[in-house]
């Protein structure tokens, strides 16, 4: 994730999704570690591609060629509304969600800092 994401703000992300998904994992007794790591690399690619269009796609290549996970190659690639791939498993469809909802909670705590 540190080599491919310069942005601060975007490795923080990157960290509340992880935290979301080993919770969520944890809650509904599934793997923490492999939920974690799905929502770890789910945006290594934002550095690496002007067009949002491939966002998570390249990602999903990324991965593939350091031989992670099939289940969580295709969550990171599903995660991404854009292509239309089907999320057929809970931790795709917990990827789906946790991603937009960490951004929801960073903005409230801007926001309502107390």
């Amino acid at each position: 994730m540190e080599r491919h994401l310069a942005s601060p703000n975007l490795r923080k992300h990157s960290l509340a999704v992880e935290a979301v998904m080993r919770r969520l994992a944890a809650f509904l007794g599934e793997d923490a570690e492999r939920w974690g790591l799905a929502g770890l690399l789910h945006d290594i690619d934002l550095g690496l591609t002007q067009d949002i269009s491939e966002h998570s796609l390249i990602a999903g290549r990324i991965l593939e060629e350091i031989g992670l996970d099939s289940e969580i190659v295709q969550a990171v690639k599903a995660h991404n509304e854009a292509h239309g791939l089907p999320r057929e498993t809970r931790m795709a469809r917990a990827l789906y969600c946790s991603d937009p909802l960490t951004g929801l909670i960073t903005a409230a705590a801007l926001i309502r800092p107390e």
